[in-house]
């Protein structure tokens, strides 16, 4: 049976006076303990205002919109079913935003735009194994039309599924955003950013089933994704535009089709770059039907592949300039379930290739170069 709070005329005042804020330094703080619970800030044209809303218990909802402000501050913490949290930072400078999930049905969004400068945002949702199979978490950073911005997306602890988004779009300034999802079945980590110095990290580790998506436009960028553990059915792709790019990708303890050897959905690692600075980085371990692709289309490319395992295929592409490429496979083949295969395109300059195989009866390596 749920129940519900009814205020008195006199609290009614109080709590609108803590949710709505017109003036410098305000602080709000709304605490929610039951069923049913909903929470609503809203700070206007304010300096160094701080807002923190805490809600435990079942079906909580709790917004917090922040506009035309410098250096505000917003945290909501929620503990129980089926929450959700929003929190809306626009046309402000040095914002941050946190939120703290820990229960089944988490849902967490937060929105900086409008030329909010300098500005930070966490997400960290955790759940229970005990509550499988039917806990989620998804999570939703965008940071859009301002510079110096940093996000970070944390999902642990045995749910179901994990969704985690991050989508920046700075003009100039540092940009960071990271992913990170630990014992989570099935996981889907994305992240796009476009312009000046950005850096891009996921990590997965104790999942299964995982897809993780990098896609970074032009500036210094770097971007990493690891893959730990009993990841089984593993796709990680990175993809760069241009300047000073570098890509890594790792996959370890890769268990894909480990009981059926043709079973079409292979885990698998693809880095595309297209201009400058190109470096490619991808290592493969432990894994069954393991495919590896790296394409570079420009300028002072480098790639490396290294797999470890069984029936793995490698490919890498490269068009133009100081290019160099390497791949090394060391496990079985079987012409019965497939071969272990090699292939490296170079279409000119500085072009250099290298290809070990070692174990197994089947091994294929084709090198092309052309002037």
């Amino acid at each position: 049976m749920k129940h519900f709070f009814t205020l008195s005329p006199i609290a009614a005042a109080l709590l609108l006076a803590s949710s709505i804020s017109l003036a410098d330094g305000n602080t709000s703080e709304i605490v929610q303990d039951g069923d049913g619970n909903i929470a609503d800030v809203t700070q206007t044209t304010t300096t160094d205002a701080d807002t923190l809303v805490i809600q435990t218990g079942i079906d909580n909802n709790a917004t917090v919109l922040q506009i035309n402000s410098t250096m505000p501050l917003a945290t909501i913490e929620t503990t129980g079913e089926g929450n959700f949290a929003n929190i809306v930072q626009r046309n402000s400078d040095f914002v941050s935003a946190d939120i703290l999930q820990d229960g089944e049905y988490n849902d967490a969004d937060i929105r900086q735009r409008g030329q909010s400068d300098y500005s930070t945002a966490l997400i960290e949702q955790t759940t229970d194994f005990s509550l499988l199979p039917t806990d989620l978490n998804i999570a939703s950073i965008i940071q859009m039309g301002g510079s110096d911005a940093n996000a970070e997306i944390y999902q642990q602890n045995g749910s179901s599924e994990g969704i985690a988004s991050i989508v920046q779009d700075a003009a100039i300034g540092l940009t960071h955003a990271s992913i990170t999802q630990s014992e989570t079945i099935l996981t889907n980590a994305d992240i796009t950013q476009t312009g000046d110095l950005q850096t891009a990290t996921v990590f997965q580790d104790y999942t299964f089933g995982s897809n993780s998506t990098i896609d970074q436009a032009g500036g210094t960028n770097i971007g990493s994704i690891e893959q730990w553990a009993y990841t089984d059915d593993t796709n990680a792709s990175i993809f760069q535009d241009g300047l000073s790019n570098t890509a890594a990708i790792v996959q370890d303890d890769v268990f894909s089709n480990l009981f059926d050897i043709n079973d079409p959905t292979a885990s698998s690692a693809a880095v595309s770059q297209i201009g400058n600075g190109n470096f490619a980085d991808i290592y493969q371990y432990f894994g069954v039907d393991v495919q590896a692709t790296v394409t570079q289309v420009g300028d002072d490319n480098e790639a490396w592949v290294d797999q470890t395992g069984e029936v793995n295929i490698a490919t890498i592409d490269q068009t133009g300039m100081g290019n160099y490429a390497e791949i090394s496979q060391s496990g079985l083949g079987d012409w019965g379930i497939g071969a272990n295969e090699a292939t490296i395109t170079q279409l000119g300059d500085y072009d250099s290739a290298f290809i070990t195989q070692a174990g197994g009866a089947a091994n294929l390596a084709t090198i092309t170069q052309q002037p």
